[in-house]
């Protein structure tokens, strides 16, 4: 605790049911980590998402709001975009309010709440086999809503060879890691804890 605030830390896995923690006590999983991070922990046993869909789930989280008032309706990509489906940086967020609180905040892996633009393409993922763009880039400003510290991509699906932006880093200042990502972004995280 500094200052006689708590510390925070949020840890929303993507596609993450309550039934894939073994601490819950229900499919026979073992995730020894998760479960000691559990029992020192505060968790939501009846926080449940009226849309958990990557996107939508994540501008709840961010808001506050559900997504018919958020905008955040479906997943965040090129074709989304025509229906203005991206968080707003108008848009007050937990993250902008623990700043003006003085709380200095990281975050960590995917962030898939911008629209993907063909602009980025050459530095982001680039279209799927779908033809759609997923992945892309958010600028260091307003659309971080006030997260300091900032290791992150959009949205990608290359697990074993992941990228990301990290800090104030452009576009064409993309770091390609050659690690799994949870590993990688579990030693980030522990990194940014510490420091």
């Amino acid at each position: 605790m500094a200052n006689g605030r708590p510390n925070l830390v949020f840890v929303f896995p993507d596609q993450f049911r309550q039934q894939s923690l073994g601490c819950m006590s229900q499919d026979p999983v073992v995730t020894p980590n998760f479960d000691r991070f559990a029992a020192r922990s505060r968790v939501l046993t009846h926080a449940v998402s009226n849309r958990p869909v990557c996107s939508p789930y994540r501008a709840m989280l961010f808001t506050g709001k559900y997504p018919h008032a958020n905008g955040v309706l479906t997943n965040c990509n090129s074709d989304t975009v025509q229906y203005d489906c991206y968080l707003r940086d108008t848009d007050r967020c937990l993250t902008d309010i623990l700043h003006d609180a003085d709380y200095s905040q990281g975050y960590i892996g995917k962030f898939h709440l911008d629209p993907p633009t063909d602009a980025h393409s050459e530095y982001t993922e680039g279209p799927r086999g779908d033809g759609k763009i997923w992945d892309t880039y958010t600028a260091p400003g307003p659309r971080r809503h006030g997260i300091d510290f900032w290791h992150s991509y959009g949205c990608c699906d290359n697990h074993l060879h992941p990228h990301y932006w990290e800090g104030d880093a452009r576009l064409e200042e993309r770091i390609d890691v050659d690690d799994w990502s949870v590993r990688h972004e579990t030693d980030v995280a522990v990194d940014f804890i510490r420091n």
